[in-house]
C-alpha cells in the first residue's frame, strides 16, 4: 500500500501566528508467511480499514 500523507496545522495567540506543514509519501509492505497461496491473496482497504485474505497452499 502506498499513499501520502498531508498535515496542517495554525495557531493563533496574542503574540504570534504559527502554521505548520508536513507531507510526505509513505509504503507499508507485509511479508507473508511460507503457506500463502501467493497467487491467491485478496486485499481491500475501506474505512482506513486493510483486509487481507490469504489462503493457505494445498
Amino acid at each position: 500500500m502506498r499513499g501520502e500523507k498531508q498535515q496542517k496545522k495554525e495557531g493563533k495567540e496574542k503574540n504570534y501566528y504559527l502554521i505548520e506543514r508536513s507531507y510526505g509519501s509513505f509504503q507499508r509492505i507485509l511479508t507473508l508467511p511460507d503457506d500463502a497461496n501467493h497467487d491467491e491473496v485478496q486485499a481491500t482497504f475501506k474505512n482506513k480499514v486493510l483486509t487481507v485474505i490469504r489462503p493457505n497452499k494445498a
